[in-house]
């Protein structure tokens, strides 16, 4: 994907570069396409009515990208 073609990817990338100051384990590039592709696939699966209801996805898009983030941190998070 060619990051440049999207002002929101790019503002992603921005935003964690700034953000992650030696704590990251991947460049922030690789970490915004991860939250992107996480957040299509929820939102995929909420339009899919896989949810009982729009609290239910809110928790488990949290809890995933919680998750997500973690996995890129050297530090652990806690949700």
């Amino acid at each position: 994907i060619a990051v440049g073609k999207s002002p929101v990817l790019k503002l992603t990338i921005d935003h964690i570069a700034r953000t992650q100051r030696a704590r990251a384990a991947a460049p922030p590039a690789e970490i915004a396409m991860a939250m992107w592709a996480l957040g299509q696939g929820m939102v995929s699966l909420y339009r899919a009515n896989r949810f009982t209801g729009e609290a239910e996805f809110r928790a488990a898009y949290r809890g995933a990208l919680t998750h997500l983030l973690a996995g890129y941190t050297l530090k652990e998070i806690n949700p």
